[in-house]
């Protein structure tokens, strides 16, 4: 039994479940039968929580909740849903959602993300307005799924709505709410609104900064995208900023600018500091630095780099080629192919791109053969 109770292996527990229980039965020990009855939502819990969205094991796990009546326990049933949704048969989570006769907020926020992860965002609006004339209540979660929905169709409208709703019931404290209502304006071009929403948080997060400053850089606001840098705020947290977010939109703003000395700084920071590298601030970095034609710093930073990636690999060939030097380009490009890194598409257009400038027809047509 505690072999059983700790098994994870998700396709055999059925199966092992079902033989204990009909071995405890024909044993006729109804007790150590009846015990594992007990146990059971407790296994079919954690299968939910940590299985695929293969459709036919979700069905499996409904048979078998069915027939233990583990189905009957409101976080088993609420699984359930959000795991059929995942297996995109919106249909049973909705089938499961309405002969719940005692529907948690739990489980109206999880039917409403059913439908947005099944991108049904008209029906997961309907069921909000049903769960605020049924159920009569709500939260900051809800509210967010909601967005996640706006955030795909780019209605701004629904957003505003959101946003008046969330002011109303004092969600607006909630900085996960905020973070998300920073990113619909943005992405629905309103970026006043997003700073406004911004500079009313009383929290601000890293994911806060990083939001903001990426909804300027979307929307051509490069250096208001660097404003947020020096903002008192930002410099008794930047410590905790991941690098890979707010530095790696530092960076871009950087090169779109021009701000060499900004993006230099920046990258002393990064070392002064010891934030470990992220491939998408190396990359940054190299793409700033080639931007300003400072080949030799970009250079550095790709020698230093001890765990390239076809990114790395792609970002220095492309930067080579935009500065004129096709040759060393050609080198990058075969150098990383007796490293065995295999070329996407990126690498072949750049290459080519480098085979053009120097004229090299042989090395050229070597690229071009390798695409057929």
């Amino acid at each position: 039994m505690p072999l059983f109770l700790r098994t994870s292996n998700i396709k055999s527990i059925f199966l092992s479940a079902q033989q204990v229980i009909v071995f405890f039965n024909l044993s006729k020990s109804f007790y150590h039968a009846s015990s594992m009855f007990d146990k059971t939502p407790q296994r079919a819990l954690h299968l939910l929580k940590h299985m695929s969205s293969d459709p036919i094991l979700v069905g499996s796990i409904h048979c078998f909740s069915l027939k233990t009546n583990s189905v009957s326990h409101s976080p088993i049933h609420t699984s359930l849903l959000t795991s059929y949704a995942k297996a995109n048969d919106i249909l049973s989570s909705l089938a499961l959602f309405h002969e719940n006769p005692r529907r948690d907020l739990i489980c109206w926020n999880a039917m409403i993300n059913a439908c947005v992860l099944n991108s049904h965002f008209r029906l997961s609006f309907s069921l909000f307005k049903q769960m605020v004339e049924k159920f009569g209540d709500f939260d900051s979660t809800t509210l967010v799924i909601l967005l996640s929905a706006v955030s795909k169709t780019w209605i701004l409208k629904h957003g505003t709505f959101i946003h008046c709703v969330s002011i109303k019931k004092c969600f607006d404290l909630d900085p996960c709410l905020s973070n998300a209502l920073i990113s619909i304006y943005s992405k629905c071009g309103d970026i006043a609104s997003s700073e406004l929403v911004f500079k009313t948080m009383q929290f601000k997060d890293a994911t806060s900064y990083n939001s903001i400053m990426n909804g300027a850089m979307i929307n051509g606001f490069y250096e208001k995208s660097l404003d947020y840098r020096t903002m008192p705020d930002l410099v008794t947290m930047v410590a905790v900023i991941s690098p890979c977010g707010e530095l790696n939109l530092l960076l871009e703003a950087c090169a779109e600018l021009k701000a060499l000395s900004f993006g230099k700084s920046t990258h002393g920071f990064v070392l002064k500091r010891l934030i470990q590298f992220d491939v998408r601030v190396i990359n940054s970095l190299m793409n700033m630095y080639f931007k300003f034609g400072e080949i030799e710093s970009a250079n550095n930073i790709f020698e230093f780099d001890d765990e390239r990636c076809l990114c790395t690999w792609n970002c220095m060939i492309n930067g080579y080629v935009q500065n004129g030097e096709g040759g060393k380009a050609l080198e990058i490009y075969l150098e990383m192919r007796n490293h065995n890194f295999v070329p996407n598409e990126i690498t072949i257009v750049s290459s080519l791109g480098a085979c053009a400038q120097i004229g090299d027809l042989k090395h050229g047509k070597e690229i071009n053969a390798y695409v057929f």
